[in-house]
């Protein structure tokens, strides 16, 4: 298990303890765990890189040990 960093919802740090291997889905259940605020399909997770897909690793991404991803809900298009 390595740590990464995520920023939640409210703008808080949030140190997470995920392998490399660990798919994108997987990191959104921990932090769903720990935030308990939205379901899984509607939690985004972005780097500098863009966002992220859900069948892809940690890895996939270059998402190594002192990390920072961004999360956020997605939002609906409309007026």
């Amino acid at each position: 298990m390595e740590k990464a960093k995520a920023e939640g919802f409210d703008g808080q740090l949030i140190t997470v303890k995920i392998a490399p291997t660990a798919t994108i889905v997987q990191l959104k259940e921990y932090l769903q765990e720990q935030l308990g605020q939205a379901p899984l399909n509607k939690i985004k997770v972005k780097t500098d890189r863009g966002f992220l897909k859900d069948e892809s690793s940690l890895a996939h991404y270059n998402v190594f040990p002192g990390a920072t991803v961004d999360i956020g809900l997605k939002s609906r298009g409309g007026r």
